[in-house]
C-alpha cells in the first residue's frame, strides 16, 4: 500500500522580526492576504503577539508554513519552533525569483545598512 506525502499548506506566513520593528507577510500563493509593520519599541515578544493575533483573523482554522527571520529573528524562531532563514540570504532568494535581472540589493535597516551586489558573483558590505 503506498502512502502520499501529506500536501504542505498553501499558506505562507513570513515574520521578520529587526532591531525596532516586527513585519509579517501571510501569502496565499503569490496573493498576499496579510501584511504588517510595527514598530515594537523594545517590547518584541508584546508586539509579535498581537501581530500573530491579527494574521489569525484573516484565515482563523488555516495552516501555514511559518519562516523566522531578521536581526532579533533567532530566538524567536527557537521560542516559536519554526525555521529561520537569514535575512541576506532570504532577500536574494527573493529577489533572485521576483527579479532576476537586479545586480544590487540595498537594505537599509533599523541598525544598519547592507548592499548586496549580485553580479558578477554575489558579494556583500555591510556598515554600522
Amino acid at each position: 500500500m503506498e502512502t502520499t506525502p501529506p500536501t504542505p499548506p498553501p499558506l505562507r506566513l513570513g515574520i521578520d522580526v529587526g532591531s525596532t520593528t516586527v513585519k509579517a507577510v501571510l501569502l496565499d500563493g503569490d496573493q498576499i492576504l496579510f501584511e504588517a509593520y510595527r514598530r515594537h519599541n523594545a517590547e518584541i515578544r508584546i508586539e509579535l503577539a498581537g501581530l500573530l493575533r491579527d494574521v489569525s483573523k484573516v484565515r482563523p482554522d488555516a495552516a501555514a508554513r511559518v519562516a523566522v527571520t531578521g536581526s532579533a529573528g533567532l530566538g524567536v524562531s527557537t521560542q516559536l519552533k519554526q525555521p529561520f532563514v537569514q535575512e541576506v540570504i532570504a532577500e536574494t532568494t527573493a529577489i533572485q525569483r521576483l527579479d532576476p535581472d537586479a545586480d544590487v540589493i540595498i537594505e537599509l535597516g533599523g541598525e544598519d545598512a547592507k548592499i548586496t551586489y549580485l553580479k558578477p558573483t554575489p558579494e556583500q558590505r555591510m556598515n554600522g
